[in-house]
């Protein structure tokens, strides 16, 4: 199954109500405020993404970790007599 972003995209592409105000170079420029707002949530984004980044792989390294004890456990095999053949 394809995610969103590698789905075969077809048929027509629609601008919104709001594509119409502004064209590509018109812009509007944003205020001081605007920009320090936008700096500090890409900021967080990239705090948070690193942080999910590091938990993942302590789980990776958690469940390589469990598995490698239990294949050094000692396996025993048991056989019944109505097993053997």
């Amino acid at each position: 199954m394809l995610s969103g972003a590698q789905a075969r995209q077809t048929g027509k592409v629609f601008r919104g109500p709001g594509a119409s105000k502004y064209d590509d170079d018109d812009v509007p420029e944003l205020s001081s405020y605007q920009e320090e707002c936008l700096r500090k949530a890409k900021k967080y984004a990239m705090e948070q993404n690193v942080k999910i980044a590091v938990v993942r792989n302590s789980i990776v390294q958690q469940q390589q970790v469990r598995l490698s004890e239990f294949l050094k456990m000692p396996k025993r095999l048991y056989l019944y007599e109505n097993d053997a053949v």
